[in-house]
């Protein structure tokens, strides 16, 4: 059965607020089911990780001063089916700056022999540094069985996201954000195994972007996690 995850969730149940707007970028492990959960119904929740995350350029959308390396590193967000772009980690980079983890954001001015401003030393020229952090998520996608009924008797075995793509923009609020690239996965499947009528979970494996519909100058992996408690 085909799951649509085509829309950016609004939660307001306080148990939602308790699970997933508390900690909005990091990873859900171990999933905690409130008391009354049995009684409404199976919680379905997935989540929307990002993995060896790249930037090989051009990028020039934060370019200011005499050269590229005077402050122009910026926080990059995620427009997706589940996701809005907001500050946070949803596209984590390699340099920390006022506490997000950002990526050099005009790469025009290159010069030899000088890597360290915003290249990876060990190869030089516009390829940039990985986000050491690695594994973030960075948006999500809601549902709820029938009241009463196990998780057990509600799981699909097999999850089909489809569309799925990340959209990224440099962050500059309070100015409009600035498109760098986009990246195309298609649709994913995540198989779901019950380890007890109310705790089921899976993963999908960790997909590439289309290369033949993807930007060049951008790459990262995804995943998509689902959980039912």
């Amino acid at each position: 059965m085909t799951r649509h995850a085509l829309r950016p969730c609004h939660l307001f149940a306080a148990m939602v607020v308790a699970i997933v707007i508390a900690t909005p970028i990091e990873p859900l492990d171990a999933p905690i089911v409130d008391a009354g959960s049995r009684t409404r119904g199976c919680f379905i929740l997935a989540r929307w990780h990002n993995h060896y995350r790249r930037v090989a350029g051009p990028v020039n959308v934060e370019c200011f001063g005499p050269h590229s390396w005077d402050g122009n590193r910026g926080n990059w967000g995620v427009d997706s089916l589940v996701s809005r772009p907001m500050d946070g980690f949803q596209f984590a980079g390699w340099d920390l700056k006022d506490g997000w983890r950002t990526w050099q954001s005009c790469t025009r001015e290159h010069r030899r022999p000088d890597y360290r401003h915003y290249n990876d030393p060990a190869t030089g020229y516009t390829t940039q540094k990985a986000d050491p952090d690695n594994d973030r998520a960075y948006g999500y996608d809601t549902d709820r069985g029938p009241a009463r009924t196990s998780c057990r008797t509600v799981n699909r075995g097999v999850y089909t996201y489809i569309n799925n793509h990340m959209k990224l923009y440099e962050l500059d609020r309070p100015d409009r954000n600035d498109h760098v690239a986009d990246l195309i996965y298609g649709n994913i499947n995540v198989p779901v195994t019950c380890s007890g009528s109310w705790n089921c979970s899976g993963s999908s494996a960790w997909i590439s972007p289309d290369p033949r519909e993807s930007s060049t100058n951008a790459s990262a992996k995804l995943q998509i996690r689902v959980h039912l408690f």
